[in-house]
């Protein structure tokens, strides 16, 4: 237990972890339980192998990221938490991903259930995500992708987004009451510079197709 973590550039705070070496399926498994005030679930890293890559399993029921937290150097740093020193340093690969996470949260905005899915390429050295989903009531987001760790980090996305209340999601997303309902679909391909957890607008560029129906825009205050 400690009061105050931080792993791979992600603050914890009130941290208990449970950490355990296992054998499944006849691999050694690094298993640890985690609770803290950002999370909270099962994570498993299985390290890299003559006959396949690293990879990272989580079940998480929470997690709660800050985007203005200090960035990994290369994606397999993730928040999840890095295997112990004598396994990372075998290797500067990054792991394959599967994470479900039942409540997500990015800047203190709730955006539902999260399922990611990744594989590594490049030498191991970036990801890339054949599944990217998250879902709330109010909308639908699916997506793949790649994120470049080196020599400069960099995400690309194509990604749908079905939208069944937009002037809620806008809301859930903490830009106040600009629209009343209104349903319909934001699909696209987009890059930028940086981390996949906060979009960089100077280096954004792409494509987007939007159509919206059964809305109405709110009035803005006076000078806004």
């Amino acid at each position: 237990k400690t009061p105050d973590l931080v792993l791979g550039g992600r603050h914890l705070t009130n941290v208990d972890v449970l950490l355990a070496r296992v054998t499944a399926a006849g691999d050694d498994v690094w298993r640890s339980n985690i609770s803290s005030d950002q999370t909270k679930g099962v994570v498993e890293y299985r390290p890299e192998t003559p006959g396949r890559g690293a990879q990272l399993f989580a079940r998480l029921d929470r997690l709660a990221l800050d985007s203005r937290d200090t960035e990994p150097e290369q994606p397999g740093a993730a928040a999840s938490g890095p295997p112990p020193a004598a396994e990372t340093s075998q290797t500067n690969t990054v792991p394959a991903l599967d994470i479900v996470v039942d409540n997500f949260e990015l800047n203190a905005n709730k955006l539902g259930k999260l399922e990611v899915a990744a594989t590594t390429q490049s030498g191991g050295r970036d990801w890339r995500l054949t599944k990217l989903s998250l879902a709330t009531p109010e909308a639908t987001l699916s997506g793949t992708g790649r994120w470049s760790g080196a020599p400069a980090r960099h995400v690309s996305l194509d990604f749908d987004l079905e939208l069944a209340d937009s002037g809620a999601f806008l809301g859930r997303l903490g830009m106040g009451q600009v629209l009343k309902k209104g349903k319909g679909k934001l699909a696209g391909s987009v890059t930028w510079t940086g981390s996949p957890l906060a979009l960089d607008y100077p280096s954004l560029q792409g494509k987007l197709r939007v159509e919206i129906d059964e809305g109405q825009f709110l009035k803005a205050d006076a000078g806004a």
